[in-house]
């Protein structure tokens, strides 16, 4: 039975269930906008000349700040037919490293994406519409959107060496060759989605 979570703990659940409401709030500005488009310029005669611009920013607002929920869920695409025939205390490890090396990848995005606000702040870049949007407003969501995935990888890695060090019994050993996604309570993410909820 997993023990209670920790400040810590709740605080990245609560952080997770935000962004998921948030992105929610983004996807139904996003129709709205569209849609008022559409009302606009083919009922009433005008567009909006701005539709298109900030459907975009919703767009990249929805995907840069669904990354670290998406991983805490398992949606993420893994090839890991050997690791997964690992008993579970041997499994950890590999998967471990794997959460570092995704966390290091992160921390360079956000490096070189926060480099590019930067630049765009300091020449004033605005887009190329009436609305002559400063970009690095839009721009901030990709160094935020991968420094929150690569605070999701290292909470991920933590909990499987957790699991390593408290030698994970037979119950957490997925079924060798069983798709694990169809079953929660032997799916090797779950401990993770425990740590951040």
């Amino acid at each position: 039975m997993p023990s209670p979570p920790r400040p810590l703990q709740r605080a990245a659940g609560a952080l997770h269930r935000a962004l998921l409401v948030l992105c929610g709030l983004c996807l139904l500005a996003m129709v709205l906008l569209m849609n008022t488009e559409i009302l606009t310029r083919y009922v009433l005669g005008f567009s909006t000349q701005i539709s298109d611009e900030y459907s975009g920013y919703l767009f990249t607002a929805i995907t840069m700040l669904c990354l670290a929920p998406a991983l805490r869920e398992g949606r993420f695409l893994r090839i890991d037919g050997l690791v997964a025939r690992l008993p579970a205390r041997a499994r950890a490890l590999p998967e471990a490293a794997d959460a570092l090396a995704g966390a290091a990848v992160c921390a360079v995005l956000a490096y070189a994406t926060w480099l590019m606000v930067q630049a765009s702040s300091e020449i004033g870049a605005v887009s190329l519409t009436v609305a002559e949007t400063p970009q690095a407003w839009p721009q901030a969501l990709m160094p935020a959107g991968f420094a929150l995935l690569g605070l999701a990888y290292l909470a991920r890695g933590a909990a499987r060496v957790r699991r390593a060090l408290a030698g994970a019994g037979p119950e957490a050993d997925p079924d060798r060759g069983q798709d694990q996604s169809q079953d929660p309570a032997r799916d090797p993410d779950q401990e993770a989605r425990h740590v951040l909820d």
